[in-house]
This record gives structure tokens, C-alpha cells and sequence, in this order.
């Protein structure tokens, strides 16, 4: 046993490191939680109000997360993004060793406590993103272990209740989830105080049994807790913020980690059932497994009856508080952890002690540990860990953000919600973001807020309108329709059915279907204002891979006009007041910004210029075909065939390309030219992509200006590049 233990818990640290450093920081909160933490150093306050948005600007804004906030700042500030996954790393860590330690306190066998470990270490892992909950998991496996372990026969003395305060004033400073403790805390009282009611009347087993004096213990930590946790910038506030804006969620954004289980869990179930999804069937997996735990808790209890070991009234209120919590919403299903506990109580066998010496077990489980060790390193080394990228470019808009920063303009933003936070990250305090990852501040500063955000991303009927309402200087129009998914197709009724009652109809739900090319992974601007007009209301300013940024065309934006003529004219790139400035310049002369705005990429650029000296080899293959589907995207269409004839000439069968190439002749509104490529892959691989296209093709066709070729050929566009040190 001592061999299995001292394998396990350095092997299980060394994964958890490889696992939470060496995946990408993906929550849109984590970046504005590092710039608050920057606000309140650089300005020496905790704002009561909101001061990054324009659309809850000057509304309440409790932000109960500050030190923590700080936490993150200082470590980016130190150590970058490498020190914030890092953070990350450590909470993980200290988590599952507090459950480790938890779980044993059962006296079950290393093999449970494995098991529970396991069950319940995706979700750990799952919400220890990087943001301020990453505090809460571990303080509540600690409260919990701390309270429910205590000598319940003494009062308790200054020095637990000294921890209690402690602990109970910096929860209260890192989460605002310092109320759960206090709710654990109630609930268990609770349960007590029913059992001095019930043995007054029923007799109850010595075991079960419960004194006044652990009552008024428990009222005495209670009360240390809820003053100490009042400890903070909001007071007694740290106890109704929760409550507020509740309400409205998930709401219009269909928002997952507010979801309860079972709904995500119809959800998942739906496009198993409905979608082409076969990475489907790990979350459905895990669904399932979570949603199991409170039927086994239920059969553990008749075994844990019949040892004597039954929980306590009190110990089964905080478990049903718990299954409640876990049950009702998403970001809580890691408090299974709490039923978890007595399940694995249950399986404990109690060994004489001549067995307990026995070295079998050990022998078995030590190559055991090893094996599933070396098996979750693989599985990790062979998806692809990167240490050097800390955040996904392709999940948000670095380019965009490059682009607003170097035009040293400012004003309002109309965005997305998943890139509301890094909006913050890069551009406060000269521009204000339309909305971000703030729930419940927008929640209950506009009740309509979140529906507006969805109609204008989704170009829905009066969106124009709503624009004009919240006075957006700059609209950035994504790269995707917004499609939260299928797990949460219960919202849409809700979404539509609010949708009617404010504009009498939806004329083209944004949820609906996506186009064949778009199931395949080719984007399109979610939203598309019409700039063909002569005198266009929204003049396109950027548009690159991320998405396109459009400044209203307005004599009251005169100056944030003049910023963007001014800063394209000190770079030597003509730029019209009516189009937008001149991409062919920016590719042909100009790819340090063609990177550095995300037109083009560097390994794009880098595998074009390889393919001068080794045209057959895969990367400058690849880096073609992404350049020519990046032509087409930004309605090159012409260069983009050019460039994706010159692959087919390599790689007569390169289903990308086949697939870009009839997708750029359909844009053109030449089908008979699309035909022959898309025949080419269902002849040779069946491409399920091409079937689907080739049916939309005998029904739409789809007429675009065909403008001429703007770009020299690609050899010659290789070499400008290269001798340009790219």
C-alpha cells in the first residue's frame, strides 16, 4: 500500500501539471478579471459601478472578487501567461490532494477513493478554469473536511474558531461563493437541531445521536463565519449579489454552466441523436456518470445502515443540499463530491488485520498506478501539449484587437459575448465593449440587454435600430454565426417566443441550419451590413480570418473616421471612405501587418515562400490551401482559385482543396465549374461535405461580383514575400 500511495500522488501532481499547463487559457473571463485586477492597483479603489462597458456603464457592479483578481494580475504581471496557468496548475493540485485526503478519512480501501477521484477530477478540472472559482474548490473540500470532522461534544475554542474566521474572511475576498459555506454550515445545523426535536419523541440509535452542546457550537461558528465573511469592500452585500439577475439566466445567450444537468443533459442526448457529432459521446458519457451519483447514493445508504455507519440527519441535509446545488446548475456539479463521500464509505470491507498486511493488493495496484499514468501521458503528448501558446488565435480576435489598438481611435464596441473579455484585456479604457462575460451585471442593469445582443449578432428584424439605440461607433462582425449548440436547444422557443412579442415575427432565426460550407468549417460574418449602397451606413475598416470591424458612416464619427484614414495613410496603405481600405496592398506589400491583423498567418506566409524550393511538400500544400481559403473568405475569389489550381496541380485529390475551389466558383455563381471538382472527391473519398454541397448546388446558386484577379501570380507573390525577410 505504501508503494501504491508514494506512486500515486507524485504521478497524479505530475498530471494534473501536464494537464492544466499545458492547455490554453480559453475562458472569455479570465481576461478581464486580470485587467480589473490592474484597475485596482493603477487607481488604488474597488469600483462600485461597471466602468468597462457603455451599455451598463454607471450601473451597480459588486465586485466581490477583488483580491483574487489582484492574485491574477500580479501573476501575469510577474510571470505571464505561463505564471497564470501555472496558478492554475497549483489550485488543481491542491484540490484533488484535499479530496485525496478527504475521501481516505473513510477508511476505504485505495481502490474507492480512487474511484471517486476519478469520477468526479473532469469537473474539477472542467471548472478550475482561470478565473476566481478556482479558490472556491478548494476552500470548500477544506470547510467541508474542517467542520464535518470536528469534536462535537466541546464548545469549539478561539483557535477553530480562529480558522473559521480566517478562511471565512478570504473566501469572502477570492469568490463570492463564500455564501456556500455558510449554506453548508445552516443545513448542517439544521440537521441537527431536527435530531434533538426527533429524540425528544423517537429513539434514536447512540450513533445517530446528537447533544446540545455541538448545536450551540454550530450556531457559534455560524455566527463567526457570517460576520467574518462580511469582511469585504460590499458588507452585508456578499449575501443578496448572489440572488440578483438569477433570475434571467441562462437567458437569451443560452449560457451552459447555468443550465441544470439534466437539461444539458437532454440537450446532448438531442444532437446525439439529431447531428453528425461523434465527439458527442465522451460529454454524453460523462453525463450519465454524474447524474448516477445520487441513485448509488441512495443504494449505499441500506449498506451503510446496516454497518452503523449512516449518515447523520445533519450529514444527509448537506448532501441533498449539495445534490440540489449540482442538480440545478451546471457550474455545481462538482459538489457531487459531497455524496460522493458516503458512497465510498459504502464500499469500504472491513479486513481483519492479518489481511490488512497482505502484499498482494499492493503488488497488483502499484503497476497498475503506473500504467494509468503512462497511459494519461500519452493521451496528452499525443493531442498535441503546447507550452509556448497560452491562448487559442483562433478563439479570439488578437488581430482585431492589434488593429483598434495601433489606430489609436477610440469608442463604442458592438461585440460579441465570448470576446467581450478580452476586449477588456486589450482596448479599455479607450474602447468600451458592448457586452461580456458579466451575466448578472447585464442581467439586471438592462433586462433586454442580452436579448438585443443576440438580435443584433444574428441580423435579426430591428437590428438596426438597436445599434443606433446604444450608439455602437465600431460593429465587429464575427467569423461564425453565433450557434451556442445543441445543448441547449430547449432555450430557442424561449429566444423566438421573446423575439415576437418584441419585433411580431422572426424573419430568419440565427439559429437555424448552417449552409453546407459552413459545416465544414468555412466562416462567414455573422453579421453583414450592406456596404454596396453608395452611401453606406457602415464603412468596413478591417476585415480579416477573425471577422470584419465597421465604423458607423455618420457625421457625429467624423473623428473616429479621421483616426482610421490618418493611421492608413502613416502606413502608405490607400484606404476609401466608402470600401475600406486596400486589402491587395496589405497581402502583396505589407505581410508583417497581414500578420499581425490576422489577414494572413505566419505559417501561411512561411509555407508559401517553402514551396518555391519544395513545391510538393505537405507544408507548403497546406499553407496554400489556407491561403486560398482565406482569399475566398475575404471575396478574392479569383486569387483564391488561382492559388488552389496551383495545389490540385500537386495534389490532383486534395479534398480541401476540391472543396474551397467549387465553394469559391459557387460564390462567383459559375456552378457548372463547381460541379466537376465536388465529383472528384465523391469519386474518389466519398466526402460526405461534397454530397451535401453538390445537393445545395442543384437547388442555390449564388451570384457574386466576379472582380477580376487582384494579386500577381503566386510564385511571384512567394518571392515578394521572401525578400521582404518572411
Amino acid at each position: 500500500m505504501k508503494a501504491s500511495r508514494s506512486l500515486l500522488l507524485p504521478g497524479l501532481l505530475i498530471l494534473l501539471a501536464i494537464v492544466a499547463s499545458s492547455t490554453s487559457i480559453d475562458p472569455n473571463d479570465t481576461w478581464w478579471h486580470i485587467r480589473l485586477g490592474e484597475y485596482y492597483l493603477d487607481n488604488g479603489e474597488i469600483p462600485k459601478v461597471d466602468v468597462f462597458s457603455h451599455t451598463a456603464a454607471g450601473a451597480r457592479w459588486y465586485t466581490h472578487e477583488w483580491l483574487s483578481q489582484v492574485i491574477l494580475y500580479k501573476t501575469y504581471d510577474w510571470f505571464g501567461f505561463f505564471g497564470i496557468r501555472l496558478l492554475n496548475t497549483l489550485m488543481v493540485s491542491i484540490s484533488i490532494l484535499l479530496l485525496f485526503r478527504l475521501f481516505r478519512k473513510t477508511a476505504s480501501p485505495l481502490l474507492p477513493v480512487l474511484f471517486g477521484l476519478a469520477v468526479i477530477f473532469p469537473d474539477f478540472l472542467g471548472r478550475c478554469n482561470t478565473r476566481p472559482e478556482i479558490f472556491t474548490l478548494p476552500l470548500t473540500v477544506a470547510f467541508l473536511d474542517f467542520f464535518m470532522h470536528r469534536d462535537r461534544s466541546v464548545l469549539p475554542t478561539l483557535k477553530p474558531l480562529a480558522v473559521i474566521a480566517v478562511m471565512a474572511a478570504l473566501w469572502a475576498n477570492l469568490h463570492g461563493m463564500a455564501l456556500l459555506g455558510l449554506l453548508f454550515l445552516c443545513a448542517y445545523t439544521a440537521g441537527e437541531f431536527f435530531t434533538l426535536l426527533l429524540q425528544r419523541y423517537v429513539k434514536i440509535p447512540e450513533w445517530q445521536s446528537v447533544s446540545w452542546t455541538g448545536v450551540k457550537g454550530n450556531c457559534l461558528i455560524i455566527a463567526v463565519y457570517a460576520l467574518s465573511a462580511m469582511a469585504t469592500p460590499m458588507g452585508w452585500g456578499i449575501y443578496t449579489h448572489a440572488f440578483e439577475g438569477r433570475e434571467f439566466l441562462p437567458g437569451p445567450l443560452g449560457i451552459m454552466e447555468w443550465l441544470s444537468p439534466f437539461q444539458f443533459l437532454g440537450g446532448i442526448l438531442h444532437s446525439f441523436l439529431t447531428h453528425d457529432f461523434p465527439w458527442i459521446n465522451i460529454p454524453l458519457a460523462w453525463q450519465f456518470v454524474f447524474l448516477a451519483i445520487p441513485l448509488a447514493f441512495l443504494f449505499s445508504l441500506p449498506v451503510l445502515a446496516a454497518r452503523r455507519q449512516l449518515p447523520t440527519l445533519a450529514e444527509f441535509f448537506i448532501v441533498c443540499f449539495a445534490l440540489y446545488e449540482a442538480a440545478a446548475v451546471v457550474r455545481f456539479r462538482w459538489l457531487f463530491f459531497v455524496p460522493l463521500y458516503f458512497i465510498i464509505k459504502a464500499i469500504r470491507r472491513p479486513e481483519p488485520a492479518a489481511e490488512k498486511k497482505a502484499t498482494a493488493y499492493s503488488t497488483i495496484l502499484s503497476p497498475l498506478m503506473i500504467l494509468i499514468i503512462a497511459t494519461g501521458l500519452v493521451v496528452l503528448f499525443s493531442r498535441g501539449v503546447d507550452f509556448k501558446h497560452p491562448i487559442r488565435r483562433d478563439e479570439y480576435p488578437i488581430g482585431i484587437a492589434n488593429f483598434l489598438e495601433d489606430a489609436h481611435s477610440s469608442g463604442r464596441l458592438f461585440n460579441t459575448y465570448n470576446w467581450g473579455g478580452y476586449f477588456i484585456f486589450r482596448l479599455y479604457p479607450e474602447y468600451r465593449v458592448f457586452i461580456d462575460g458579466r451575466t448578472i451585471l447585464y442581467s439586471t442593469a438592462n433586462r433586454n440587454l442580452m436579448l438585443d445582443h443576440v438580435v443584433i449578432d444574428g441580423k435579426e428584424t430591428g437590428y438596426e435600430e438597436l445599434l443606433e439605440q446604444y450608439k455602437v461607433d465600431f460593429l465587429i462582425a464575427t467569423r461564425r454565426i453565433y450557434f451556442p449548440g445543441p445543448e441547449i436547444q430547449h432555450e430557442l422557443d424561449f429566444i423566438k417566443q421573446q423575439q415576437r412579442s418584441r419585433t411580431g415575427g422572426v424573419q430568419q432565426f440565427i439559429l437555424e441550419d448552417p449552409t453546407p460550407w459552413d459545416r465544414f468549417g468555412v466562416p462567414t460574418d455573422s453579421i453583414a451590413p450592406d456596404t454596396t449602397a453608395k452611401a453606406p451606413d457602415w464603412i468596413p475598416v478591417l476585415i480579416n480570418r477573425e471577422g470584419s470591424v465597421y465604423l458607423r458612416n455618420a457625421p457625429d464619427r467624423a473623428r473616429q473616421m479621421k483616426d482610421i484614414q490618418g493611421f492608413y495613410a502613416g502606413l502608405k496603405i490607400p484606404f476609401d471612405p466608402q470600401s475600406g481600405p486596400n486589402l491587395v496592398t496589405i497581402i502583396r506589400d505589407r505581410p508583417d501587418l497581414a500578420i499581425r491583423y490576422s489577414i494572413l498567418t505566419k505559417e501561411m506566409i512561411e509555407g508559401v515562400i517553402t514551396g518555391l524550393e519544395n513545391p510538393e511538400s505537405d507544408d507548403a500544400i497546406e499553407a496554400k490551401v489556407q491561403l486560398a481559403t482565406t482569399l475566398i473568405d475575404l471575396e478574392f475569389y479569383r486569387d483564391g482559385i488561382a492559388v488552389m489550381e496551383n495545389v490540385l496541380e500537386i495534389d490532383r485529390y486534395n479534398e480541401s482543396g476540391l472543396l474551397q475551389i467549387a465553394r469559391a466558383y459557387h460564390l462567383i455563381g459559375d456552378n457548372d465549374k463547381a460541379y466537376p471538382y465536388l465529383e472528384r472527391s465523391i469519386s474518389t473519398r466519398r466526402s460526405e461535405a461534397a454530397l451535401a454541397f453538390l445537393q445545395h448546388l442543384r437547388t442555390h446558386r449564388a451570384p457574386r461580383s466576379n472582380r477580376p484577379q487582384a494579386l500577381p501570380p503566386l510564385d511571384e507573390l512567394a518571392q515578394g514575400w521572401k525578400e521582404k525577410r518572411f
